[in-house]
């Protein structure tokens, strides 16, 4: 035996081009950009389509109106002396002196 190089000959090669795999790569980069742009564009016109509730207007008032015990509530809180707190204090100790 003989041991030559080519012992098994070598199939003819065929005018295909080299497999690459840069298109699938292509492809699914080209598919996440597509759905990137379809949600943003659905969500713009989502936005922009949706009823917002208006804030409510608060109408303006007529002045409040003081009824007769409000009136009397706010004359002993004006009577109240509050310079001298040990003359009301006194009064205070009385009345609890007493019970």
């Amino acid at each position: 035996m003989e041991n030559t190089p080519n012992q098994f000959p070598m199939p003819a090669p065929q005018d295909q081009p080299p497999v690459s795999h840069d298109s699938g790569k292509k492809a699914a980069l080209f598919g996440i950009i597509a759905l990137i742009i379809v949600g943003v564009v659905g969500f713009l016109i989502w936005n922009m389509t949706k009823d917002y509730a208006e804030a409510p207007t608060i109408s303006p008032t007529a002045t409040p109106t003081i009824d007769q015990d409000t009136r009397n509530d706010l004359r002993a809180l004006e009577e109240v002396d509050t310079s001298d707190l040990d003359a009301e204090f006194q009064e205070i100790d009385q009345d609890l002196n007493q019970l």
